[in-house]
C-alpha cells in the first residue's frame, strides 16, 4: 500500500485513484490486522460514505481495536446523522442561558446548520453563497442557524460583523465543539439541512451541493 502510495504521490495522480487505492486494500484486508492501518490513513482521504461502507465491512477485531475504535465510533454518528434520519439535539451554553438545536429545527422550518469558524478560510468564502440562498428562499420559511466551532467567541462576532451576517448562531460563552461531535463532523464547513419536521435531507461542505434538496424541500 505504502509502495503504492509513493508511486502516485510521485507522478502527481488523479485524488480518485488514491480513494480507489486504499478503499481496495482495506477491501482485501477487512479481516486482518493490516485493515487497521489502512483505516487510520483513510480517515484523512476517504468521505463519510465511503469510511462507513469500510467500516461495516471490516471484522470487529478490527473495529475494536485501539487505533480504530474511535474512528469507528465517530463514523456511527455520522450514519446516524446521515440523510433520511431523524435531528439529533444538542445545547450549548450561551451568555443568555441555554441554545438548543430544537429550538430552531423540527418547528415547521426548512433549517440549515452551519458548522463554521472566523478562522477556516473555507467557511468564510462560502459564507456569502449561504447568505444567497437565505436571501432567496427566507420568505418561503426557510431558516441559517450558524454553530461557531473551536472558535474564541469575540473572533466570531468579529467575522459576523465582517460578514453582514445576520442570521441566529448558537454560539457558547467558550470555545467549544459539542454541536459539531454531535454530527461526527470531522471538518469544516459542514451543512446538515433539515425538513420541516426534523428529518435530514442531506449534509455537504457547500450549499451548492444540497441546493436540489432545498429547492425541493421549499416547493
Amino acid at each position: 500500500l505504502n509502495d503504492a502510495a509513493i508511486e502516485w504521490e510521485e507522478r502527481e495522480g488523479e485524488w480518485s485513484e488514491i480513494e480507489a487505492l486504499i478503499k481496495e486494500f482495506l477491501t482485501e484486508q477487512s479481516q486482518t490486522q493490516a485493515a487497521v492501518y489502512g483505516i487510520t490513513m483513510a480517515q484523512n482521504i476517504l468521505g463519510d460514505s465511503d469510511m462507513i461502507e469500510v467500516l461495516n465491512g471490516c471484522a470487529e477485531s478490527v473495529k475494536q481495536h485501539p487505533n480504530v475504535a474511535k474512528i469507528a465510533e465517530r463514523m456511527a454518528i455520522v450514519e446516524r446523522t446521515s440523510k433520511g434520519q431523524p435531528f439529533v439535539d444538542f445545547e450549548i451554553v450561551t451568555a443568555d442561558g441555554v441554545a438548543k438545536l430544537s429550538d430552531y429545527v423540527g418547528k415547521g422550518n426548512v433549517v440549515l446548520v452551519d458548522f463554521w469558524a472566523s478562522w477556516c478560510g473555507p467557511c468564510r468564502r462560502e459564507i456569502p453563497n449561504v447568505k444567497a440562498a437565505y436571501d432567496e428562499y427566507k420568505d418561503k420559511g426557510f431558516v441559517v442557524v450558524g454553530v461557531p466551532t473551536n472558535d474564541i467567541p469575540e473572533n466570531t462576532l468579529s467575522a459576523l460583523q465582517e460578514e453582514g451576517v445576520d442570521f441566529p448562531q448558537m454560539l457558547g460563552v467558550e470555545r467549544q465543539a459539542i454541536g459539531a461531535k454531535a454530527y461526527g463532523v470531522r471538518g469544516i464547513p459542514t451543512m446538515v439541512l433539515f425538513d420541516a419536521d426534523g428529518t435530514i435531507l442531506g449534509r455537504s461542505n457547500s450549499i451548492e451541493a444540497l441546493s436540489e434538496e432545498l429547492a425541493e424541500a421549499l416547493k
